[in-house]
């Protein structure tokens, strides 16, 4: 069972990298034309509009399962 501390930790981590992923989903939010990328879905109804980017999501997973197994390598040893 793993102690009070190492709960804590993965918490605070967890945390931060979360923290971290909403400023850089603001940030791009903020670029014009971010929402017409290739591989995107948009369906505009009469009073709204969904925006579903696909290849955009398929990226970010690499990304965050590629730093996620480096940051887990590196708190193992």
């Amino acid at each position: 069972m793993a102690n009070l501390e190492t709960i804590a930790k993965w918490i605070f981590i967890g945390s931060v990298l979360l923290a971290a992923a909403g400023a850089v989903l603001w940030l791009l939010s903020r670029i014009p034309g971010i929402d017409k990328i290739p591989g995107s879905i948009t369906l505009e109804g009469k009073n709204f509009t969904i925006i579903i980017p696909l290849l955009a999501s398929v990226v970010i997973s690499i990304i965050l399962t590629v730093g996620l197994n480096l940051l887990l390598r590196i708190f193992r040893k």
